[in-house]
């Protein structure tokens, strides 16, 4: 078994992600996540005390303007749920700012 880690391996916030394999563990179980959610949470695990806006995420995450910033909304929606279905405390908005990643250790 290789014991080097992976370029792929971003750990932040109380989450584990495999962006080759577009699986984030949480406590114990995995969570399986389409491209754009695993995109969109490694961009949240890169800076996870900061607030990101919804452009700097479309940005990050979709690169190009033919589509709206909405898509973000729809798509943090779906990834804060599959989140705290695994216990985690998700992804809190920010008004007028974005979105910020929730730290387990700050809900305590």
């Amino acid at each position: 078994m290789d014991t080097q880690p992976s370029d792929s391996l971003r750990e932040a916030a109380g989450i584990q992600l495999d962006t080759n394999a577009r699986i984030a563990y949480v406590g114990d179980g995995p969570l399986r996540l389409t491209r754009r959610e695993a995109d969109l949470l490694a961009a949240f695990m890169e800076q996870p005390d900061r607030v990101l806006s919804r452009r700097e995420l479309h940005a990050r995450v979709w690169g190009r303007l033919d589509t709206t910033f909405r898509v973000v909304d729809a798509y943090v929606s779906r990834l804060r749920a599959k989140l705290r279905n695994a216990g985690h405390p998700g992804i809190g908005s920010v008004r007028m700012r974005g979105y910020l990643m929730l730290s387990p250790s700050r809900m305590n």
